[in-house]
C-alpha cells in the first residue's frame, strides 16, 4: 500500500508540471499572435541591400527565422522613415554591421520596441571590427556612422550597444533598465537626447575608436551634450578610455541636465582635453562614490556648472584623482545647498590647478560613514568644504565661500604643494580672526588669503601696516607711519601663519621690530633663484618668542606649548642683511628652522639665542665687518632639547661661529638637558669656530662631526667647573687645514677631572697645519694619578673620562717648538689606529709627535713615520711598578727594533717616568709582527713542549728557561726570534729533531718578508749541572750583539746541527772541557761589504791543561788554499814562536800542505812559570776570511831542560760555505767533528 500511495503521488506531479507547460505555451503563441496581428510588415532575414522601411508598411515586426538575430549586413544600408514603428518579437536582436539610418522629426519619431527584457534593442558593428580598417571611399567619422535622430529606444537590457563603431544619437529617448547607451572602442556623438529609468548608468562608454591610419579630425571629439539624463538608479554617465590610441582625444561634457541619479559622471582614462562645463547636476544622491569623480591625464575643465542640492551619502561631491593632468582648471561654478561627508570637494593631483570664480555657499558637511571611507584617514575630525592634495601650487583666487554648516572651507593638511593662492575670496565675513578659524592648512602647504573682499567684488582688507598674516608677496617696507601713535612693532595675527612667497624683499626700517609671538608663526620659504630678502636695518630686529613643549631625559616639560602644529617658524632660501652692528636676530623663546638661509652680518651678534633650540641646515654665514672685535655668527646662551646645525658655511674676517655660553635656566630643577649636533658644516677663516663654555645643564652631549675647518684658530670646549656634566662629546669625521696660528691649539678640550664625561675625536684628517702651539691639547684628568684613587667609593672619588682618540690620519703638519699632541687624560682613555705621518718639525730636538703628561692610557695599533721629529712618543706619567703605557702593535717609522728607544721617550731615558710597552709592533703595512704566532717571552714556569702543530713560535725580547724547568722541542717546530730577542738557559733544552724535520731557531724576517735583514741576539747557556742536547737542529741570523751560541755550561751537546750566519759571531764558548759538536755544519756567509772581522766560531780556554795535546778537525774542504795563523800577545813574543811560520806583527801564518798538519811552538827559557794564551785561527782564500778560531793556553815553567811541544791539527769535515747571498747556502752538509784526543781541550 505505501508503495501504491508513492507511485500515486509522482504521477500526480507529472501531470500538473505539464499542465503548466501547456499553458505556457499557450501564452507565448497568444502573444506572438497579438505581436503578429500588430505587424504590418514581417522582417525575418537579413538585410543584404539598400533599403528603405516606409511609414506606410509599419509596423515592422522582426522576428528571426534562424539564430535569433537578423543583420544589416556589411556594405548594406537600411533607412527608416520618420514615424516607423519597429518590433523585435521573442528573441530577435537587430544587429547592424553596415549602416542604419533613422532620422526621425519632432513629430514623427522612429520607434524601436524590444519585447524581451533580456536582449538588446540595437547592436552596432563597425565594418572593420575584424580588420580594424577603415572604408577607404569614406572621408571622416561623420560618413561613416549610423544615425539616430528623434527615434525612441523603449524595452531590453540595453537600449544601444555599439562595438568599433562609429554613431550619432540625437533627440532620442531612451529607456531601457540596464543601461541606454553602451559603447565599446567606438566613436560616438550623443546630443540632445532624454534618458530615464536605467539600472546601472545611463551613458557607459569603455574605450575609444582605434583605428590604423584613421586620422580624421571630427574622429577625435567624443561628445556628449545637452542631454536630459535623470532619475536612473545608476551612473548618469561613465566613460573609461584607457587605450593611448583612442581618435577620441577631445571629450566634451556640456549642457546636459543631470537629476535626480545616484552618480553623475564617472571618468576613467586618457586623451589631451576632457571639457565639462554649463551642465546642471542637482538633486543627485551619491552612494558610496563622489558625484562627479575624473581621473585624466589631459587637460581637465570644469567650468560654468550649476550643482545644486545634490546629497552625498558616503562620500562627496567632486573629486579629482591623482593622475599625470598637467592642468586642472575649476571656475565659474556654482555649488550650492549640497551636503556630503569630510570633504565636498576633493582635489588629489601633482600638476598646476586652478579653482577660481567658483560660488560655494549653503553647503553642509557631516562625519563619514568609517566603513565606507576606506582612502580617508578617520583620525581627523574637521570636515572642509574643499580637501587639497597637492604637490604644485593650487591658485584658489577669487571664489566665494559661505558654507556655516562645514567646519571649514579649504584645508590642505595634506598637501606637499608650496602654497594655496586664496587671495580675493568672500569668506562670509570680514573678521580677520573668524576667516583664519575656515581655513586649516600645514607649513607644507599654507594657504595666502593677506587680501580678501567684503563681498563678491567689493572692496579689498584688510589695511593695518602692523599686522600681518596671510601671505606676503613682493616688495614690502617695515616702517612707522607719520602720526602713528603705536610702537614700531610688527606683529603676526594671533594663531595664524604668516607666510612671505618667493621673492619677496622685506626691509626692517630702523628701530622697527618684528615679533613672533607664542601664538603665531612665521612660514617664508623662497627657492634657488627667487630668495626672500631680508634687510634688518639700524637697531631693528626680528625677536622670536615662541613657547617650546620640550622634556628632559625624564619626561619632565619645562613649558607647555598652546602652539599645536609641529613645527615653529620657517625659513627656507632667506637671505638676511644686517647694516648695522646693533641689526640682529634674536630667539627669546623657541626653535625656529632656518634652511638655505644666507646671513650676511655686521652686527656684533647675527643669530642670538637666550633659551631654545638651533635648528640650522645649509645656510651661510659671513661676516662684512672686519673691524668690529670678535663678531659671532650664533651666541647661544641656554639651549634645550635637540639642536641641529647642518651643512651651513661660516665665513668672514676673523669672526667667530658658534659660541655657546650655557647658564642657569631661573630656579628649574631639574635643569633642562640638551643636545647639539654640529654636522657637514664648512668654517673658513674665523679665528674661533666653535667655542662651548662651562655648564650646569645636567645630562647633555655635543656632537661635531664631518666638518672642514680651514684657515681657523682654534675650536675650544671648556668645562672646568666641576660641577658641569658632559654626557658625551663626539668629535668625528671632521678635516682640519691651514691652520696657521700659534696662539691656541687648533683643538683644545679641557674639563674638570671629577665630571663624568666620554669624549670621541675620531676619523679626523689633520692635514697641512702649522702649528706653534700644540695640534691637539686635551686636559681631562688630574695631571697625577695613583691608582689608589679608584678605591674610592665615596662621591668625591676620580671620574672616569673615556677619552678616546682613535682612527685620525695626521699628515703633513708642521710643528715649531712644541708637540704635536699633549694629552692629560686618564687610564680609562685610549689613543689608537691614528696615523701620524709627514710631519715637518722646526725646533731644538726635544719636541714629540704625543706627549702622554700623565696617567698610563693606551696607545696601541698606530702609525708613526715622522722623520724629522725626534721623538714619537713622549710619556712623561711618574714612574710605578703597577702602570705601563701600553703602545704595542704600533708601527714607528722604522723596521728594527734595536732603534725603538731611540724615538721613545719613557724611563729608559729618565728613570722618574713610568716604561711604555711596545714589546709588539707592526710593520708599515699595519701587520702586527705576532700575527697568527705562539708568543713566548718571560719566564717558563714549569716543563713544556713545543710542537710543530703550534708553528710557527715567537720568541719577543726575552725568554728564561729556570734551572728546575726542561724545554722540549718537537721535530719539525719553527721559532722565530724577534729583532735583539735572546733565550736565557739556566735549565736545559732537548731538541727532537730529525733529518726531515729540523728544530729551526731562525730571524723573524724570514716570516714576515722584511725589505731589509733584522737579528735576533743570543741563546745563552749558563753553567750548571743540566744537560741540554739539541739534535737535528738549524740557527740561523742570531748574533746582534753577541754571539749567537753563547756556552758556560759543560754539558751541553749538538748532534746534526746547522748553523748559519751573517752578522757577528756564531759560537763563544768559555771554559768548556767536554763540548761535543757531532757531525754538525758550520755556514759562515759574507756580508755585502765583504767585511772581515767576524768569527764564525770562537772557543776560548783559560783552564790549567798541559802542553801536547791534539785537536782533531777533520775536514777535506782545508787544502793549500787554506792556512792557519797563531797569535801571540806583545808581551811573549820574545818567549815563544811558531816553527815554520811567517811573522807579520803578532801573527804567524801557516800554510796547510798536507793532510795533517802540526804546530810547533819554540819555547824560551823563562825566569818563572807562566801561561801564555794563544789564539788559532783558521782562515781561508789566502786569509782573507777567518773561519774558526779558538784559545789555547801554553804554560811555560822556568825548568832549563824545557822540551818544545807541538799540537796537531789533522784536516778534517769542517764544511765552512762562502757567498755573497746572504739567503743562499748548501742544501747538503758534510759533517763537523770536534774531538780532543784527551777528551779535553
Amino acid at each position: 500500500k505505501m508503495k501504491d500511495w508513492k507511485t500515486t503521488v509522482m504521477t500526480c506531479k507529472f501531470n500538473q508540471l505539464l499542465i503548466i507547460l501547456m499553458m505556457l505555451a499557450w501564452i507565448a503563441n497568444s502573444q506572438a499572435t497579438i505581436a503578429s496581428s500588430r505587424c504590418k510588415t514581417t522582417i525575418n532575414s537579413d538585410i543584404n541591400q539598400l533599403i528603405t522601411w516606409k511609414v506606410r508598411d509599419s509596423p515592422y515586426c522582426l522576428k528571426a527565422s534562424t539564430f535569433d538575430v537578423i543583420y544589416i549586413i556589411r556594405n548594406a544600408t537600411l533607412t527608416i522613415e520618420p514615424g516607423v514603428i519597429v518590433y523585435l518579437i521573442g528573441n530577435t536582436k537587430l544587429h547592424i554591421t553596415g549602416h542604419l539610418i533613422a532620422k526621425g522629426t519632432p513629430k514623427h519619431t522612429i520607434h524601436f520596441i524590444q519585447e524581451k527584457k533580456d536582449n538588446d534593442v540595437l547592436t552596432f558593428e563597425f565594418p572593420f571590427s575584424q580588420q580594424r580598417r577603415p572604408y577607404r571611399d569614406k572621408t571622416s567619422c561623420q560618413d561613416m556612422a549610423s544615425i539616430l535622430i528623434y527615434c525612441n529606444i523603449t524595452g531590453g537590457r540595453n537600449g544601444i550597444v555599439a562595438a568599433d563603431a562609429a554613431l550619432i544619437v540625437q533627440n532620442t529617448h531612451i529607456n531601457t533598465w540596464y543601461t541606454a547607451i553602451k559603447g565599446l572602442y567606438s566613436w560616438m556623438n550623443i546630443d540632445y537626447n532624454t534618458i530615464t529609468g536605467t539600472d546601472y548608468a545611463a551613458i557607459s562608454i569603455f574605450g575609444g575608436l582605434t583605428v590604423d591610419n584613421l586620422h580624421h579630425s571630427d574622429c577625435s571629439m567624443l561628445s556628449i551634450t545637452n542631454n536630459i539624463i535623470t532619475d536612473n538608479k545608476g551612473k548618469g554617465i561613465e566613460i573609461s578610455i584607457p587605450d593611448l590610441f583612442a581618435e577620441q582625444e577631445y571629450i566634451d561634457i556640456s549642457y546636459n541636465q543631470i537629476i535626480r541619479n545616484h552618480q553623475a559622471i564617472d571618468f576613467t582614462g586618457t586623451g589631451l582635453i576632457l571639457s565639462i562645463h554649463h551642465n546642471n547636476i542637482e538633486s543627485n544622491t551619491f552612494t558610496k562614490e563622489y558625484g562627479i569623480l575624473v581621473d585624466f591625464t589631459g587637460i581637465i575643465i570644469l567650468q560654468h556648472n550649476q550643482i545644486i542640492d545634490n546629497k552625498a551619502r558616503d562620500l562627496g561631491l567632486l573629486h579629482i584623482r591623482p593622475n599625470l593632468s598637467p592642468n586642472i582648471t575649476i571656475a565659474y561654478n556654482i555649488i550650492q545647498s549640497n551636503s556630503g561627508r569630510y570633504a565636498l570637494i576633493r582635489l588629489d593631483q601633482n600638476r598646476h590647478q586652478q579653482f577660481i570664480h567658483n560660488t560655494l555657499i549653503n553647503n553642509t558637511l557631516s562625519p563619514p560613514i568609517l566603513n565606507n571611507f576606506h582612502d580617508i584617514s578617520d583620525t581627523l575630525s574637521i570636515y572642509c568644504i574643499m580637501l587639497i592634495n597637492a604637490n604644485d601650487i593650487v591658485d584658489a583666487r577669487n571664489n566665494t565661500f559661505f558654507n556655516s554648516r562645514a567646519d571649514c572651507e579649504i584645508n590642505t593638511w595634506k598637501s606637499t604643494a608650496d602654497y594655496l593662492d586664496a587671495r580675493f575670496c568672500y569668506w562670509g565675513t570680514t573678521d580677520v580672526k573668524s576667516i583664519s578659524d575656515r581655513i586649516i592648512y600645514t607649513i607644507q602647504c599654507p594657504v595666502m588669503y593677506s587680501s580678501f573682499v567684503s563681498q563678491a567684488n567689493g572692496q579689498i582688507y584688510p589695511d593695518n601696516s602692523h599686522l600681518h598674516f596671510g601671505a606676503i608677496i613682493g616688495d614690502q617696507i617695515w616702517t612707522s607711519y607719520q602720526n602713528d601713535t603705536r610702537q614700531n612693532i610688527h606683529s603676526i595675527l594671533d594663531n595664524t601663519t604668516l607666510i612671505i612667497l618667493p621673492g619677496s624683499r622685506i626691509v626692517l626700517d630702523d628701530l622697527q621690530i618684528l615679533h613672533i609671538s607664542n601664538r603665531t608663526k612665521i612660514y617664508a620659504h623662497g627657492t634657488t633663484n627667487n630668495p626672500i630678502i631680508w634687510t634688518i636695518k639700524h637697531n631693528a630686529k626680528i625677536i622670536i618668542d615662541q613657547y617650546l613643549n620640550i622634556t628632559n631625559d625624564n619626561g619632565i616639560s619645562y613649558k607647555n606649548s598652546i602652539f599645536n602644529q609641529p613645527n615653529q617658524s620657517y625659513f627656507k632660501y632667506n637671505n638676511f642683511k644686517t647694516t648695522s652692528n646693533q641689526g640682529n636676530i634674536i630667539i627669546q623663546s623657541g626653535n625656529p628652522i632656518f634652511h638655505h638661509c644666507v646671513f650676511t652680518h655686521a652686527s656684533t651678534t647675527m643669530l642670538q639665542y637666550h633659551y631654545g633650540q638651533i635648528r640650522i641646515e645649509w645656510c651661510h654665514f659671513q661676516n662684512l665687518d672686519s673691524i668690529n672685535n670678535h663678531p659671532i655668527s650664533i651666541n647661544a646662551s641656554t639651549l634645550i632639547g635637540d639642536n641641529v646645525i647642518f651643512a651651513t658655511t661660516f665665513d668672514g674676517q676673523d669672526n667667530d661661529g658658534l659660541r655657546i655660553s650655557i647658564i642657569n635656566v631661573g630656579n628649574q630643577s631639574p635643569h633642562p638637558s640638551f643636545h647639539l649636533s654640529v654636522h657637514r658644516c664648512y668654517f673658513n677663516s674665523v679665528k674661533t669656530a666653535i667655542s662651548i663654555q662651562d655648564s650646569t645643564t645636567a645630562g647633555h652631549s655635543i656632537s661635531i662631526q664631518n666638518n672642514t675647518f680651514r684657515s681657523i684658530q682654534t675650536l675650544n670646549i671648556q668645562y672646568k667647573k666641576k660641577n658641569s656634566q658632559l654626557k658625551l662629546l663626539t668629535i668625528n669625521g671632521n678635516q682640519f687645514n691651514n691652520h696657521l696660528y700659534g696662539q691656541y691649539p687648533l683643538l683644545q678640550l679641557s674639563c674638570h677631572a671629577h665630571n663624568i664625561i666620554k669624549i670621541n675625536i675620531m676619523h679626523n684628517h689633520f692635514i697641512y697645519n702649522q702649528c706653534h702651539n700644540n695640534l691637539i691639547k686635551v686636559v681631562c684628568a688630574d695631571p697625577v694619578y695613583h691608582p689608589s684613587l679608584y678605591k674610592i667609593t665615596n662621591s668625591s672619588a676620580m671620574a672616569h673620562h673615556n677619552v678616546t682618540i682613535m682612527q685620525n690620519i695626521f699628515d703633513s703638519n708642521s710643528i715649531t717648538k712644541t708637540d704635536l699632541i699633549s694629552l692629560i687624560i686618564d687610564n680609562y682613555s685610549q689613543f689608537t689606529r691614528n696615523k701620524i705621518i709627514n710631519t715637518i718639525y722646526h725646533g731644538d730636538g726635544q719636541n714629540c709627535i704625543i706627549k702622554n703628561r700623565a696617567n698610563s692610557p693606551t696607545f696601541r695599533w698606530n702609525y708613526f713615520d715622522n722623520q724629522q721629529v725626534p721623538f714619537q712618543l713622549c710619556n712623561l706619567s711618574p714612574f710605578s711598578y703597577h702602570q705601563v703605557v701600553d703602545s704595542r702593535y704600533c708601527f714607528w717609522g722604522i723596521d728594527h727594533y734595536l732603534n725603538l728607544t731611540n724615538i721613545i721617550y719613557d724611563a729608559r731615558w729618565n728613570s722618574r717616568y713610568s716604561y711604555v710597552d711596545y714589546t709588539v709592533f707592526t710593520d708599515r703595512w699595519n701587520s702586527p709582527l705576532t700575527s697568527h704566532f705562539t708568543i713566548h717571552s718571560q719566564t717558563l714556569t714549569s716543563n713544556t713542549t713545543w710542537s710543530k702543530h703550534d708553528n710557527p713560535h715567537l720568541i719577543y725580547l726575552s725568554l728564561t728557561i729556570p734551572s728546575n724547568v726542561t724545554l722540549t722541542i718537537e721535530a719539525g717546530a719553527i721559532i722565530y726570534l724577534d729583532i735583539g730577542s735572546q733565550i736565557q738557559v739556566f735549565g736545559s733544552i732537548i731538541g727532537q729533531g730529525i733529518q726531515s724535520e729540523q728544530v729551526i731557531f731562525t730571524s723573524i724576517d724570514n716570516y714576515s718578508s722584511y725589505p731589509r735583514k733584522i737579528h735576533w741576539n743570543t741563546i745563552k747557556f749558563y753553567d750548571n749541572n743540566r744537560s741540554s742536547i739539541l739534535t737535528y737542529c738549524r740557527f740561523e741570523f742570531g748574533g746582534l750583539w753577541d754571539p749567537m751560541i753563547k756556552i758556560t755550561n759543560p754539558s751541553v751537546q749538538f748532534h746534526n746541527c746547522t748553523f748559519t750566519m751573517d752578522f757577528g759571531q756564531l759560537f763563544l764558548t768559555n771554559n768548556v772541557d767536554n763540548l761535543m759538536f757531532y757531525n754538525c755544519t758550520f755556514i759562515k756567509m759574507l756580508t755585502q761589504n765583504n767585511d772581515q772581522k767576524y768569527i764564525a766560531v770562537s772557543i776560548n780556554s783559560d783552564r790549567n791543561h798541559p802542553n801536547g795535546y791534539t785537536m782533531t778537525i777533520d775536514s777535506p774542504h782545508l787544502d793549500s788554499h787554506n792556512s792557519y795563523s797563531v797569535t801571540i800577545p806583545n808581551s811573549v813574543r820574545e818567549i815563544a814562536s811558531v816553527v815554520n811560520a811567517t811573522r807579520t806583527n803578532s801573527w804567524w801564518n801557516c800554510t796547510i800542505h798536507q793532510a795533517v798538519s802540526y804546530i810547533y811552538f819554540t819555547t824560551f827559557p823563562v825566569s818563572s812559570d807562566r801561561m801564555v794564551i794563544l789564539q788559532i785561527s783558521i782562515r781561508s782564500n789566502h786569509g782573507q776570511n777567518q773561519l774558526l778560531t779558538f784559545t789555547i793556553p801554553l804554560y811555560l815553567t822556568a825548568s832549563s831542560d824545557m822540551v818544545s811541544k807541538s799540537m796537531k791539527i789533522p784536516t778534517a769535515t769542517m764544511n765552512i760555505d762562502q757567498t755573497k747571498e746572504p739567503d743562499v747556502y748548501l742544501s747538503k752538509s758534510t759533517f763537523t767533528t770536534f774531538s780532543t784526543l784527551a777528551s779535553t781541550m
